[in-house]
């Protein structure tokens, strides 16, 4: 039940686009115990179930899992956002006063 999860990951696109670009068209050349045996590339992507003709949905869903995480991101760090309600937990009260001199500087740019 877990198998629909590979269609949210960046690997599995990402990996199929490599693997094709590597392997398609390609001859391997194996010697096995003194017998020359030559291996189409498309037998690999075969195992795989790869296919060249896929490489545009791999591109459109890697820039779509981009652009949805991209818009997951801004709306938590709206949501999260506190309307200049900073609480600084500094050990050093030097660090504490740079924050601190730097959120009046914002709130008095923000108030022109």
């Amino acid at each position: 039940w877990l198998a629909w999860m590979q269609y949210v990951s960046i690997f599995y696109y990402g990996f199929e686009i490599l693997f094709v670009n590597e392997v398609a068209g390609l001859t391997v050349q194996f010697d096995a115990a003194g017998l020359d045996v030559n291996v189409k590339g498309d037998l690999f992507l075969d195992t795989f179930n790869f296919s060249e003709g896929d490489l545009p949905r791999d591109i459109v869903a890697l820039f779509a899992i981009y652009v949805g995480l991209l818009i997951a991101a801004y709306l938590l760090l709206w949501y999260f956002h506190s309307s200049n309600d900073v609480k600084v937990k500094a050990s050093d009260t030097r660090t504490k006063k740079w924050y601190e001199k730097i959120f009046q500087k914002n709130k008095k740019d923000a108030a022109k």
